[in-house]
């Protein structure tokens, strides 16, 4: 019986032959969940709001996998383990209820500032990705918090800041695009 690590290669190798074949395209993520597409002035605002050209994927999800769960949601972390990417937020008007982008962006707002747009959280709800400018171009990074925080770093048990929360940032991928190439699907 094949373990985690194993499914993942094997399904990853699998997947680079048959990419040989087609080049990528976001279908190939098998979303469900699809919520009707954000409109145009939302992905607008949210683009003026972050003041930072959204990538072209990006917003081909807003239109065409708004909000959905991509079935082929595994990926590598640098440390080796796989990580698991939830449902990406919905792009709505800011002042619309429910939990959505525009939510996420406040209550992690301290945590990231200003040049960083959460735009996906995992599948276990103790992180969140995040699209960070950095010398005009986008990398991708991930916000951990909770215990998921304090089982990536070195967290000392006597840190004073531990009535405030603690989070831990992980660069992901220097691209938006390939982290979403990335996406395996781990075989069962």
């Amino acid at each position: 019986m094949m373990n985690d690590e194993e499914r993942y290669e094997r399904g990853r190798l699998k997947m680079l032959e048959e990419r040989k074949k087609n080049p990528f395209s976001l279908n190939q993520l098998q979303f469900s969940s699809i919520k009707p597409p954000a409109l145009e002035e939302e992905i607008e605002a949210l683009q003026n709001y972050i003041g930072h050209p959204l990538p072209e994927l990006y917003k081909e999800i807003c239109r065409h996998f708004h909000g959905g769960k991509p079935q082929l949601k595994c990926f590598e972390d640098a440390e080796g383990r796989l990580v698991k990417i939830g449902s990406f937020y919905s792009v709505v008007n800011a002042k619309e209820k429910g939990y959505n982008i525009w939510k996420v962006i406040k209550n992690f707002s301290q945590e990231l500032g200003r040049d960083c747009l959460p735009f996906a959280g995992d599948s276990l709800g103790l992180s969140t990705f995040y699209l960070k400018w950095v010398n005009e171009k986008v990398q991708v990074w991930r916000l951990l918090y909770g215990e998921l925080a304090y089982e990536f770093s070195d967290y000392d048990d006597d840190d004073e800041n531990e009535e405030e929360g603690y989070y831990f940032h992980v660069l992901v991928n220097e691209s938006f695009d390939a982290f979403l190439e990335s996406l395996y699907a781990v075989e069962k």
